[in-house]
């Protein structure tokens, strides 16, 4: 069972089951007013739901993350379209990195990080991150729009020089978050 199929699911749903099986029922569960989270730790993976409709609604997924464990199922596999006739597939590994994604998707919709501390600030603000808006069809809604934010990891991913060619580009992803709704920016 792919990933993002229990995108736009609820919670017990049929997808949902049976992506995560018997790890359904010990899912660490956090509740907030405007979104719940069900937290797989040991599986490297979080689902933020709409509490007004129990459908997942966020999938962010952890790559050698300390405090959230690793994600193994590879390859996390999206299908989007580039318009209404052009099919293509991405499949997304623990090694795939900031140029994969870019010479995959294209640039991205949006992008950031260094943003505190200006251009003479050593490793400060938030690490590098991008964001793709894709046209996906999502079983439980019909075509839709996907946004798919990376998180990148390491020195080259801090780093002053972190958007010149050759340095940022080869930072490795930390957190992807799939979602059917535009994320927030990151923290730094």
């Amino acid at each position: 069972m792919a990933l993002v199929s229990v995108l736009g699911t609820a919670v017990g749903s049929d997808a949902w089951t049976a992506l995560l099986g018997a790890d359904a029922k010990s899912l660490e569960v956090r509740t907030y007013p405007d979104i719940n989270y069900y937290n797989a730790r040991t599986r490297g993976v979080s689902f933020q739901v709409d509490p007004a409709t129990s459908r997942v609604v966020t999938i962010d997924v952890y790559n050698a993350q300390p405090r959230w464990g690793t994600y193994t199922a590879y390859p996390i596999l999206i299908r989007y379209w580039t318009d209404d006739t052009h099919e293509r597939h991405l499949a997304i590994m623990s090694t795939t990195k900031a140029i994969d994604l870019v010479q995959a998707l294209g640039e991205p919709s949006r992008k950031g990080g260094a943003e505190a501390g200006g251009p003479t600030a050593r490793a400060l603000g938030p690490a590098m991150w991008t964001e793709w808006a894709l046209a996906v069809d999502v079983p439980a809604i019909g075509r839709t729009t996907l946004y798919l934010m990376a998180e990148y990891a390491g020195e080259a991913a801090r780093a002053r020089d972190r958007w010149e060619p050759g340095r940022g580009s080869e930072a490795t992803w930390a957190t992807l978050a799939i979602s059917l709704v535009p994320p927030l920016l990151p923290s730094p």
